[in-house]
């Protein structure tokens, strides 16, 4: 007969055996508790919040930290159709009144019986990430972001790379929220985001999506993590 494996819980490389029914056992739980809530507490720095829960992240990239930004290689504007040629960086081919008729099929949890042909590959891509992206739609503007990262699956393997979004920071958690971050791609095998992107659903929204890009990297600086500065965003930092 195999015998049974000793279960019981290691600190600093020694067994630790107390006896369900002892004097120590409350004070053993509690000081497990203290151990577990610590480590979870080393990951997080508590300078971001995320607002929607992303199922498909992996579980211990749900506490993002300004670590994970030290390798970040793209910075993109995504836009919709014709936004390329005023300089987005990424183009979804979505009509303006095409993105306000699926805000207002999908906002509020509705989910549409009758759409325009047209729309078969926008509404069934939402139908099928919405809930595990935990999007709701309480802004037409997540529209856009829940099209463009499962968009970017064709730039990046979603074996290798996580895309999420809808992450607020802030230099405290009593502080006030600076800025949110709409479009993130990170390695699964450890966090580390590699893009950094903004969605916007104006083609004339350009200029504000470089300030807000701007104004995380003026925040990164602020923390020593080292990034990169295109021309528009420069002269945002400059000012």
């Amino acid at each position: 007969m195999r015998n049974k494996p000793n279960m019981a819980p290691r600190v600093a490389g020694r067994d630790i055996t107390v006896r369900k029914h002892s004097f120590f056992y409350p004070f053993f739980q509690l000081f497990l508790l203290v151990t577990l809530s610590l480590s979870q507490f080393s990951k997080a720095d508590n300078y971001f919040n995320e607002l929607r829960w992303d199922a498909y992240l992996p579980n211990d990239c749900h506490e993002i930290t300004l670590e994970d930004f030290q390798g970040v290689e793209a910075w993109p504007v995504y836009g919709i159709e014709g936004s390329s040629r005023r300089g987005f960086d990424y183009e979804y081919p979505l009509r303006r009144d095409d993105a306000a008729w699926l805000w207002d099929a999908f906002r509020g949890g509705k989910e549409p019986t009758r759409w325009p042909s047209r729309l078969d590959k926008e509404v069934q891509t939402i139908k099928e990430h919405k809930k595990a992206m935990g999007f709701d739609f309480g802004a037409e503007g997540e529209v856009l972001e829940l099209l463009a990262l499962v968009d970017l699956h064709r730039n990046f393997d979603p074996e290798r790379y996580f895309f999420t979004g809808g992450i607020e920071y802030r230099e405290s958690p009593d502080a006030r929220t600076i800025g949110e971050l709409d479009v993130l791609v990170g390695d699964r095998s450890n966090c580390n985001i590699v893009l950094v992107g903004e969605a916007k659903l104006g083609n004339g929204s350009l200029t504000k999506a470089h300030h807000q890009l701007a104004r995380f990297k003026e925040f990164l600086n602020r923390h020593n993590i080292s990034v990169s500065w295109n021309a528009f965003e420069l002269l945002y930092h400059i000012q």
